[in-house]
């Protein structure tokens, strides 16, 4: 079927209308049956921009149906009016897909109680606050899908057509309010069917986190119109939902009761169907937020060519999905449903917290972290830069854990929060330290001092007491000031160059390296003044510690002028 274009503004027939329109029908031919066609006046082009969304012309024939089954008062009219009525309600949904979704378009509420407007002649507005700056992606938002309208329409036609069958009860007595229930969910079976499958394919043609936001989004849709579904949803006892103008169709219905029939239990109900579609989107909820760990974890298998010093994007994208788009979900998330899908409660279980979201946080969080431990590891052959990559990426986990501190307070234990980043910061700190200095301070080590003090003997110069050393202490010492100034020459040249854009973690960093280093030094130092093992000592004892403290403050500065 070829595919028209329909810049237009179309409207969805209210059920009110529906009682005038089959009195208005009446008038037709009483000779009119079942598969007969109501005319109507030839269409002008210009009349397609009003062209409603649910075909009035299913509706118009109802009167025509009705008087068939009064005069007749035979069984075989309901099979037949419960064909036409399936016929026309799946044809009238495939057409108004096609014509919606050949463009992309807004639209508005699809609640029974105002006109659906749906207008395809505007390209869809991107709201700039979803544009992620750093990565220059877009970030899908709530409500932002056009198949959520799928939902919205198949409770519009379940309510067009709830209306359908209550008025043909009122206009025929002799027919079984068990017969006509049958009736009622054999005619929208198929477009129930129909409009499921539109939903699932719309899921599983996302990818990422994509998948995971329209799977959440397409369930909180679902999840807040159920009530309504299940007022026109009646289940194979004949019960409705509670409220209003359904329950006159509810009474004249009658409690009818399971007789045990065979082919009615290998058949759902309608509104079986209904809750287990609902359950349907929780699995798929599950799986998308599976295959999104998995991509967390994928970049750490990805071998790249250069790696960053600074953050790295995965963390960026994890960070911005987690606080601007998955916890956006947070009332979807906190349902019961979705609490049984195995991968949210495996996450309950492994990543103990207040809420499922708040699990759900600390899970992704945690596969972040392995992730970047992975891509330290073994894409960064330089030990020291591998930590400083892990801290530059845990100090912004960290800050924004922290301003996120109060609104994640319902979700994760407070204490949580600050201590998660906080402590492994701490030993990142220690580890890039270790792998700095390592040598520089094992070429300090004093351990062997009394063996060179053995190897020399006193003098006095200018009046001051001093040893000298002999060919061998002096060899030794030579060795040991040659192997810590490569070292720290080494680090000094490297790390000075290091990009580390947090203004707090550079202090820490110079700190931590003063700390580990100077106190050492000083002491090697020291001792060593008091040998002469040399005629230019300066040659060998290049910086005095206030000159080394002076160098490592300069440690990560060009980059980051």
């Amino acid at each position: 079927m070829a595919k028209a274009p329909y810049n237009t503004t179309r409207a969805i027939v209210p059920s009110e209308e529906i009682a005038k329109d089959s009195e208005s029908s009446k008038a037709e031919d009483k000779s009119t049956m079942m598969g007969s066609e109501i005319s109507g006046d030839e269409e002008n082009p210009e009349d397609q921009e009003l062209a409603p969304i649910i075909d009035i012309q299913i509706i118009a024939r109802l009167g025509a149906i009705a008087a068939c089954l009064v005069r007749n008062k035979k069984m075989g009219f309901i099979e037949l009016f419960e064909k036409e009525r399936s016929r026309q309600c799946l044809e009238v949904l495939m057409r108004t897909c096609e014509r919606t979704f050949d463009s992309n378009g807004s639209y508005g509420s699809l609640d029974g109680k105002e006109d659906i407007l749906l207008t395809s002649s505007r390209p869809p507005v991107i709201d700039e606050s979803a544009i992620d700056l750093k990565t220059k992606t877009t970030r899908y938002m709530s409500g932002q899908h056009q198949s959520l309208v799928y939902i919205r329409m198949l409770l519009q036609v379940l309510k067009l057509e709830e209306s359908v069958f209550r008025e043909t009860l009122q206009r025929q007595g002799g027919v079984s309010s068990q017969e006509y229930l049958e009736a009622y969910q054999k005619a929208m079976e198929a477009s129930t069917d129909f409009i499921i499958k539109k939903v699932f394919k719309a899921i599983l043609n996302e990818s990422g986190q994509n998948k995971l936001l329209v799977s959440l989004d397409f369930l909180g849709t679902l999840q807040t119109l159920i009530p309504q579904f299940l007022e026109v949803a009646p289940d194979v006892d004949g019960n409705g939902g509670e409220g209003g103008d359904k329950k006159h169709f509810r009474d004249r219905m009658g409690s009818i009761k399971r007789d045990g029939d065979a082919r009615r239990k290998k058949t759902p109900s309608l509104r079986e169907k209904i809750l287990q579609f609902r359950l349907k989107i929780c699995e798929l909820c599950g799986l998308a937020l599976a295959e999104y760990e998995q991509s967390i974890r994928k970049h750490g298998r990805i071998k790249r060519k250069k790696m960053p010093q600074a953050v790295h994007v995965v963390t960026v994208e994890t960070i911005n999905f987690l606080f601007r788009s998955l916890y956006s979900y947070k009332s979807t998330l906190e349902s019961r449903d979705i609490e049984r899908v195995s991968e949210i409660s495996d996450a309950r279980h492994n990543f103990p917290a207040i809420t499922i979201t708040g699990s759900l946080i600390l899970w992704l969080l945690d596969s972040l972290e392995l992730t970047l431990k992975e891509l330290a590891t073994k894409q960064i052959q330089n030990a020291s830069l591998g930590w400083v990559f892990i801290l530059n990426n845990l100090q912004l986990l960290d800050k924004r854990m922290r301003d996120a501190s109060r609104l994640l307070s319902m979700d994760i234990h407070p204490a949580d929060v600050k201590k998660r980043f906080g402590e492994k910061i701490k030993e990142a700190l220690h580890s890039y330290t270790n792998a700095s200095w390592t040598k520089a301070v094992e070429a300090m080590s004093m351990e062997n001092w009394p063996l060179i003090q053995s190897h020399c003997h006193p003098i006095q110069i200018q009046g001051k007491k001093k040893m000298e050393a002999d060919s061998w202490a002096k060899k030794a010492i030579k060795h040991k000031w040659k192997e810590f100034n490569h070292h720290f020459a080494k680090q000094y040249e490297r790390q000075k160059t290091w990009l580390i854009p947090d203004s707090q973690l550079r202090a820490r960093l110079r700190n931590a390296n003063i700390d580990s280093l100077l106190p050492k030094y000083r002491d090697f130092y020291q001792k060593y003044q008091q040998v002469k093992f040399t005629r230019n000592a300066g040659k060998h004892m290049k910086l005095q510690p206030e000159v080394l403290v002076k160098m490592l403050g300069e440690f990560f500065e060009e980059a980051n002028r």
